[in-house]
């Protein structure tokens, strides 16, 4: 998301993109359909514990990551929760949604 945001450091960002193959990343984002919406708001993700979360990039290092238990929530509410996250924001404002998505397989050449 950083590297997605601009947010990293531009050495550091640059150094990534060499050392990561991630060049192709901002022009495949720049495809992102103005009206796309993430998958993953359609795709049941749970913990190992039960609780929903919102998508498969979420973890624990997010603030408030589960969404609830899947046990104590109806589908409405399920329906709900998974499309209407802080954290959807930054995702969809990036493009990181739209990448994740959208693998791109790079050729690489090698000299002999």
């Amino acid at each position: 998301m950083n590297y997605l945001s601009s947010k990293m450091p531009r050495e550091q960002q640059e150094k990534a993109s060499r050392e990561l193959v991630l060049s192709y990343v901002k022009d495949l984002t720049a495809q992102m359909p103005r009206d796309h919406k993430c998958p993953q708001h359609s795709m049941l993700t749970l913990d190992e514990e039960c609780n929903l979360l919102p998508c498969c990039i979420v973890g624990t290092y997010v603030r408030k990551y589960g969404l609830g238990n899947l046990f104590d929530l109806s589908l409405k509410e399920i329906s709900s929760l998974k499309t209407y996250q802080p954290f959807c924001k930054g995702c969809l404002s990036t493009g990181a949604c739209y990448l994740f998505h959208n693998p791109q397989m790079v050729k690489r050449t090698h000299n002999s």
